[in-house]
């Protein structure tokens, strides 16, 4: 039997079967086109070199719960935030930035640098042991203040992880 055409899936650590099994579109030039092909993805989620290298070439960053105290970014930015039990997450186009306790804060204004240290930035918040915004289960999600499109991680069937793909561009604004 003759094909016309064949489909190349980048492979992650698990496809779903019945992704394998239809014809999708390779290129991730959106943010939903990544995150529909990492829903239903296996913990720990483990990327392809390829994947990455195409969500980097898109301008687009994959973000991830890691064990009960990392975030993980992979695509146009590559780095990890520890994040204990969650809390504000600030990243730039370099990657993470460490967010400044009060006191830094208060130094940092007082010698005029704080919008060095954040301009050009954006936030996110990473939440730990609570529910997704539609109501799941799951250890790790996030609340997410620019646009984005989510996916599931899973472990042994349940939800483990909500993740989520922005496009860089789109998230970087000055923070207050």
């Amino acid at each position: 039997m003759a094909t016309d055409h064949i489909t190349k899936i980048p492979q992650t650590a698990t496809i779903r079967p019945e992704a394998a099994a239809t014809p999708i579109q390779t290129t991730m030039n959106t943010p939903e086109q990544l995150a529909t092909l990492l829903t239903g993805s296996e913990y720990p989620l483990e990327l392809s070199k390829d994947m990455i290298k195409e969500a980097k070439a898109s301008g687009l960053v994959i973000v991830y719960g890691a064990s009960d105290d990392l975030c993980e970014f992979d695509g146009a930015i590559s780095d990890e935030a520890g994040c204990l039990d969650g809390g504000e997450i600030f990243f730039n186009a370099s990657g993470y930035i460490e967010s400044p306790d009060d006191d830094e804060t208060e130094v940092l204004k007082k010698f005029n640098v704080l919008d060095q240290v954040t301009q050009g930035g954006a936030k996110f918040e990473a939440v730990w042991g609570e529910e997704t915004e539609d109501g799941r289960d799951c250890s790790w999600c996030y609340k997410v203040p620019f646009p984005c499109a989510r996916f599931d991680i899973m472990e042994d069937g349940q939800l483990y992880c909500e993740g989520f793909v922005f496009r860089l561009e789109d998230a970087l604004t000055k923070l207050p």
